[in-house]
């Protein structure tokens, strides 16, 4: 894929636009944020409780897996909270702040990792639209998803901007010890890669690297792992955890993977009226699932593979992996494919093809074009807001 490029002003005029974006969608959460807990929220809502207790205690273990327990979360992300402990900053401040640091960190290198693979003005309204995502309170709501964030940015900028498959390989291989299905970033780098030698004469070479840097795709779970085995004697810790709770749908072998797809599947066509009481959440999740799978179908050429690779993958990890569909929308956060999608869609519709060729009627198509981001995001927004306010007020989530 050629590099696309634009004068010096060009990219000074979008950066100051992305980083204004991305202040605003902060200001935009902490006023909601406060609105909700000035009416009887909760500032420690549901896993943030989990996390607090790791980063102030660490872990600890009683041996019942069949119970709630700390070892269920990943390491990487309450050792940062714990880092800003030992700064003196209380829990409460750590994880509004680290979320805040870590997300604006992130959508930052997406943003600029992007620009090399498509316009930048496509990138801008790529990265616009996954922040506004209904469900990207993740990003800020004290979840790992932060962290993930800006290690799955760092990903994006070593191996789309920078070609060093080693660093690539390395923080995509931290980020599993941050959230499971970092897991899929192989799956994006095997796609990066074969794009990048087609055609060559280098195929042996190409099948060494991939080798050599394979282990490190799932160093941080790999070192998990053998945490738990030397603290708590038990290598497959988070995983025995995982089928207590119900979460491991691989337990009982292939048919119950099958078994499990099909009635997710299932459940997913089929609208759900408790979803009332939570601002619609999982039917928002259906639909951004569903949608994904239909643009995919009719874009898929015209969109960066990676990106595609990454949409898929994550996707297929949110069928294995969620009961029903409540915790849809936070697999679904993570897909940057869907509003790679949206931009691609939008630019159809108005005569816009993927190297940034406009018809003799461009006046025309553009403010159409613009009209329609602006209308899902409005639509986001508003969702989002809802979410926040669910979220600190009725512990809706997980």
């Amino acid at each position: 894929m050629r590099p696309f490029t634009l004068d010096r002003t060009s990219h000074i005029n979008y950066n100051l636009w992305m980083i204004s974006a991305i202040v605003l969608w902060v200001a935009f959460y902490l006023i909601i944020r406060s609105v909700s807990l000035a009416h009887g929220g909760h500032a420690l809502a549901w896993d943030l409780g989990w996390y607090a207790e790791i980063a102030k205690n660490g872990y600890t273990f009683n041996g019942n897996p069949n119970q709630p327990q700390v070892v269920a979360f990943l390491p990487l992300y309450p050792f940062i909270l714990g880092l800003f402990l030992k700064l003196g900053v209380g829990i409460e401040w750590a994880l509004i702040i680290a979320p805040i640091l870590l997300s604006m960190a992130g959508f930052w290198l997406i943003f600029r990792a992007l620009v090399h693979v498509i316009p930048i003005a496509d990138a801008f309204l790529l990265v616009l639209l996954f922040m506004g995502s209904p469900f990207s309170i993740y990003f800020l709501n004290g979840y790992s998803e932060c962290l993930y964030l800006l290690l799955f940015g760092v990903f994006l900028y070593a191996m789309l901007a920078r070609k060093n498959q080693f660093f690539a390989a390395l923080f995509a291989g931290v980020a599993t010890a941050v959230r499971p299905h970092a897991l899929v970033l192989f799956a994006v780098y095997l796609v990066w890669e074969f794009d990048r030698h087609r055609g060559s004469e280098d195929g042996k070479e190409w099948v060494q690297s991939i080798a050599l840097v394979a282990p490190l795709f799932a160093l941080g779970f790999l070192l998990t792992c053998a945490y738990y085995y030397f603290t708590f004697g038990d290598l497959f810790l988070y995983k025995n955890i995982m089928i207590a709770w119900g979460f491991d749908q691989f337990s009982d072998g292939f048919g119950a993977v099958v078994d499990h797809l099909r009635s997710q599947i299932l459940h997913l066509g089929v609208p759900d009226l408790r979803s009332l009481a939570i601002g619609f959440a999982p039917e928002i999740a259906k639909l951004q699932l569903w949608s994904f799978v239909v643009l995919a179908l009719m874009f898929w050429r015209r969109l960066p593979k990676t990106v595609l690779a990454y949409g898929v993958m994550i996707v297929a990890f949110s069928l294995l992996a969620t009961i029903g569909s409540v915790n849809l929308g936070r697999h679904m956060a993570t897909n940057i494919a869907l509003p790679a999608l949206l931009v691609v869609l939008t630019g159809s519709l108005s005569n816009l093809d993927s190297v940034g060729k406009v018809s003799a009627y461009k006046w025309v198509f553009r403010p159409f074009r613009y009209s329609l981001i602006v209308l899902l995001l409005l639509f986001s927004l508003f969702a989002q807001a809802v979410f926040i306010n669910r979220f600190f007020t009725l512990q809706w989530v997980s």
